[in-house]
């Protein structure tokens, strides 16, 4: 029935089935087998370069191209995560008064806070974001907050929470980046009423910061 629908004799049919398999489909099988290994034991995050150096790692002779077509004919494809592209403003961004001044040193508690958001990857909700709070004296965060969207009330939630557990004195500094976030309206009344001198990052250097959280990026 097979053949009488391919339109092809029988004796053809029965020639390819019973052909023996070559040395290179013997390899290209035994290829295929460990490349789907490596990769669902690198939970499919491995693509056809990763792959191509753990094959020759394991003294495997091969090509990348030839790996990137075997993968192609078992339709493996790495989970690729897309990297955070912040939006960019239309508006300026205006420098404002940075009275860390990288200044890092402290005496006491709630002295110097840094707080910061940061970008996390997730597979059911996409981008989610980490409002978080750290003590210069300390180095431990003391407030945060997760959220799905970056927004203005997330930054205040943090700063709210950070209250509920802390005394906050009089003339205490709480160091930003210019992020639209912080210099929210919202954000500008909450640190006044609460007596709290808002110190930034200078324009270009939002990751100014860093330095004096790890003493090897110091210049």
């Amino acid at each position: 029935m097979l053949c009488r629908l391919l339109e092809i004799p029988r004796s053809v049919y029965y020639f390819y089935r019973n052909k023996p398999l070559t040395a290179t489909e013997i390899r290209n099988n035994e290829l295929k087998k460990r490349i789907s290994t490596i990769f669902f034991d690198n939970k499919q995050r491995y693509g056809a370069t990763k792959i191509y150096h753990v094959l020759l790692k394991e003294n495997i002779s091969v090509s990348l191209k030839h790996v990137q077509k075997l993968m192609k004919q078992l339709n493996l494809r790495s989970i690729i995560i897309k990297k955070y592209r912040p939006q960019r403003s239309s508006k300026p961004i205006k420098s404002k008064q940075n009275i860390l001044n990288q200044d890092f040193s402290t005496k006491n508690i709630c002295e110097k806070w840094v707080a910061d958001i940061t970008y996390i990857p997730t597979e059911q909700n996409g981008w989610c974001y980490l409002s978080s709070i750290m003590d210069l004296h300390t180095k431990k965060i003391i407030s945060y907050t997760f959220s799905k969207r970056m927004t203005v009330e997330c930054v205040l939630q943090t700063v709210n929470k950070a209250k509920m557990h802390y005394h906050i004195p009089e003339g205490m500094i709480l160091h930003t980046d210019l992020g639209s976030q912080y210099t929210a309206i919202e954000v500008e009344k909450w640190l006044e009423n609460n007596k709290i001198r808002h110190s930034y990052s200078r324009k270009g250097t939002p990751y100014d910061i860093m330095r004096g959280l790890n003493p090897s990026m110091r210049h």
